[in-house]
């Protein structure tokens, strides 16, 4: 997976994910968490099979948001 953002916000995660599949990527909708006591929406692409696929998506994947995404395991 590649991991564009975390969201204590759902309505700033979706905003996210629109903005990502409006550019024609693989988003799936927020993953809700809990982390230290607190909700969090995570927002993915992918997920992608090849380690090397997804690390090739990073540049992109910031490009369109501005952020700096990481490659994670996907579960």
């Amino acid at each position: 997976m590649v991991q564009v953002g975390s969201f204590s916000n759902r309505d700033n995660a979706m905003k996210l994910v629109r903005k990502l599949r409006k550019a024609g990527l693989q988003v799936r909708d927020p993953e809700r968490i809990e982390l230290r006591g607190k909700t969090l929406y995570r927002v993915q692409v992918g997920p992608v099979l090849d380690r090397k696929r997804a690390q090739a998506l990073l540049p992109r994947v910031d490009r369109v948001t501005g952020t700096h995404a990481r490659v994670r395991a996907y579960p």
